[in-house]
């Protein structure tokens, strides 16, 4: 059934609207249908055979009884550019065996936030995330065995890509997500290819053209040369470049596509991941490059070995009758990958850029692959005397980042991010959290704390974790030493005087802080003795708690030192005491 536009924006309202055994229905531009299910009919489950939305295209469930998931049946859910479906309930998003969902470029799901996808058995779902559908980033993804999820193909914009947030998602074995071809076109008959580094040579009069160029460079043509590589290696965020094309009406191989995955739990592969060039065609088209995949995952694994994550560039076209009018290779992708998984141990899929073959082959691309930075040489200490600080303590490591990049297929390891932040815990004996730094973003490796009066004479015990700068990677939890913190505070060597403002001949009263089981060791920078020498204990020094002395004039610098009964041993800063001198005079007889 198609609903066609006869110049007049006709509105259609069904209490039902089921599609199924292989019926279908086309809204084209202008026309809108409106149904409700007040029935409950389709018992929260719109399952649909084949329906299509033209542009300006509109239906809407009133969602009188709630549609929460939408199924496509054999057949296929396709909304073109400027279409709308309006399902203000749904969560749920499936494509059963041979069913599948195009989204294309503009076009609008209103849904809920989507938390759950599932792509069936020979079925396909289209995905741009430049179209109007809310993905939650909670959502798991499910591809099943056959199954492929993919975007629009593009031209010369990034008008189509991938770029997800999730929890969590799972390819099955021989299940896939796959943009290969979808980046920028390769030239053809009428113009050049597309992209930031397109092969050399355009259809018409051209042979030998070369490969476009992305991660690594196109290979040179017979007579053109090949793109040179651009973009990040730590950020893949763009297509490959298409390779150029021949005379004859051949085609340049389009570049790979672009898709971005951030997964928060656990990405299950063992099928494919796919962004490949496509091969030259005809006589003397070019591959075009590899294009670009971005993977942050909490968890990456795989246990079947032939899966694959591949962004190789596309075969350029040899001729046998003439090696000059051959075209080349496409040069290889860039793949990133962070995750706090181990490959070889949590996966043993194999991950390619491979340049395309051809007159020249194209480079290889790049690969970079960020694993769990570890913490090393944790270090707790004192860094000051204990009269100075009690229970203080500085807790230091060593942030050592894993990451491996191989560009033209030589592995090199680099250390290319710093920490961002840590996370540090004090335990005590009973597993009691003593001190807990939550955390925090800051890239110092060396974090003093002052623990309190009431955590003295403890031992405790200590871990840590840290991550990267992109806050994708984390370290395991690592622990440092045991620690024990002081007996008891330090004694706090101060003492008074008096008078405050003393002359010669003035005896001086000190007064030292108290404490059970103290000795005092006094230091009054005074050595000569004196007409009252009797009150001074051994002339410039004393072992009185509350001594007396006497100074002539002059400055003297006067300390106290303080034992405390487990032998620890505090002293004070020096006080400065000055003697005033009486003013001369002399006897006068009268007149």
């Amino acid at each position: 059934t198609t609903l066609s536009n006869d110049g007049v924006a006709d509105i259609y309202n069904f209490q039902k609207l089921n599609i199924s055994n292989g019926g279908h229905l086309k809204i084209q531009n202008g026309e809108t249908i409106i149904f409700n299910d007040s029935d409950n009919l389709l018992a929260g489950v719109w399952s649909v055979s084949s329906l299509t939305l033209d542009s300006g295209a509109v239906l809407t469930h009133l969602d009188t009884v709630p549609i929460t998931s939408v199924v496509s049946t054999p057949g296929a859910i396709t909304l073109y550019s400027g279409s709308t479906i309006n399902l203000p309930s749904a969560t749920s998003i499936e494509t059963t065996s041979n069913g599948s969902i195009y989204l294309y470029y503009g076009s609008t799901l209103n849904t809920l936030p989507i938390t759950n996808i599932t792509v069936g058995d020979q079925s396909s779902f289209m995905y741009s995330s430049l179209i109007d559908i809310d993905i939650d980033s909670t959502a798991d993804i499910l591809i099943k065995s056959g199954g492929i999820f993919t975007h629009d193909y593009n031209v010369n914009t990034k008008n189509s890509f991938i770029d997800l947030t999730l929890n969590n998602l799972t390819i099955e074995t021989d299940g896939r997500i796959d943009v290969s071809g979808k980046g920028y076109a390769g030239g053809n008959y009428r113009s050049n290819g597309s992209g930031p580094a397109i092969g050399g040579g355009r259809g018409g009069n051209s042979y030998g053209t070369g490969g476009g160029a992305y991660g690594g460079n196109g290979g040179n043509g017979g007579s053109y040369s090949g793109g040179i590589s651009y973009g990040s290696f730590t950020n893949p965020n763009d297509f490959g470049s298409g390779g150029g094309t021949g005379s004859y009406s051949p085609a340049g191989g389009a570049g790979g596509g672009l898709l971005r995955l951030n997964v928060s739990g656990t990405l299950t592969n063992n099928g494919s991941i796919l962004s490949s060039g496509v091969n030259g065609s005809r006589t003397g088209g070019a591959g075009g490059a590899g294009g670009g995949i971005y993977i942050s995952a909490g968890n990456l694994i795989g246990t079947n070995p032939l899966a694959i994550i591949s962004a190789n560039g596309g075969n350029g076209v040899i001729l046998t009758y003439s090696s000059v009018w051959s075209a080349s290779g496409g040069g290889g992708g860039r793949i990133a990958i962070y995750t706090n998984s181990i490959k070889g141990t949590d996966f043993v899929f194999s991950v390619n850029v491979n340049g395309g073959t051809g007159y020249q082959n194209g480079d290889a691309g790049t690969i970079f692959e960020g694993f769990s930075p570890t913490l090393e040489n944790l270090v707790v200490s004192e860094p000051f005397q204990p009269c100075s600080y009690n229970n203080y303590f500085n807790f230091s490591w060593d942030y050592v980042p894993h990451s491996i990049l191989t560009i033209n297929n030589i592995i090199t390891t680099v250390d290319t991010t710093d920490q961002k932040a840590y996370h540090l815990i004090v335990y005590d004996q009973a597993d009691t959290e003593v001190y807990n730094s939550n955390q925090t973003t800051s890239s110092n490796t060396l974090v003093p704390h002052i623990f309190g009066d009431t955590h003295f004479g403890k031992t405790l015990r200590w871990e840590l974790k840290a991550w990267d700068e992109a806050d994708v990677l984390q370290s395991l939890w690592t622990s440092g030493p045991d620690f024990t913190t002081m007996p008891h505070a330090y004694p706090e060597p101060s003492f008074t005087y008096t008078p405050l403002d003393p002359i010669k001949g003035t005896i001086i009263s000190f007064l030292a802080s108290p404490g059970v089981g103290y000795t005092y060791l006094w230091d009054f920078d005074d050595s000569y003795a004196d007409d009252i020498d009797e009150i001074v204990e051994n002339n410039s020094a004393s072992t009185a708690q509350n001594p007396q002395h006497y100074f002539i004039t002059g400055n003297h610098d006067v300390s106290l030192e303080i034992t405390d009964s487990d032998g620890h041993t505090c002293r004070s800063a020096n006080s400065l005491i000055s003697i005033k001198s009486l003013p001369e005079w002399s006897e006068v007889a009268p007149r």
